[in-house]
């Protein structure tokens, strides 16, 4: 009966990194976008620095920091790893939807390819020992 919150609450904590780690992509590319070219100079750290944006993306980068490591609590590492490239179906997405970025053919066999992946990582570790077990 415990087994039901905990993969919930797992899902709800995949959930939170996918859409954050997203928004920190997103976030940055639209950062690199209205900053001006660097020549590195002073003056372009000091824009860096003083971006919302870039701030906003650091933000969104530590929150999902701090669910990967809930992640791993719960999780087998060699699912856990091969689940953060869902974080690529996120960004592809969301660049189409927010950056007007295209998504051809090859994209949509990529996001398959992933899920696929993930989906195959799954049940090949199942059978294998978690830390947990060991102790």
């Amino acid at each position: 009966m415990n087994r039901r919150p905990t993969c919930i609450r797992l899902v709800l904590l995949w959930v939170g990194f996918i859409a954050l780690d997203t928004a920190a992509q997103i976030t940055m590319k639209i950062a690199a976008d209205k900053l001006n070219p660097p020549p590195l100079s002073g003056q372009w750290m000091r824009s860096v620095v003083e971006s919302p944006l870039v701030w906003s993306a650091l933000a969104c980068l530590l929150a999902a920091f701090g669910i990967w490591l809930r992640i791993l609590e719960a999780s087998r590492l060699g699912v856990a790893f091969a689940a953060t490239s869902l974080t690529l179906i996120g960004v592809l997405v969301a660049s189409w939807l927010f950056l007007g970025e295209g998504l051809s053919l090859l994209g949509y066999a990529g996001i398959a390819a992933i899920i696929l992946g993930v989906a195959l990582v799954r049940p090949l570790s199942h059978g294998e020992s978690s830390s947990s077990n060991l102790e």
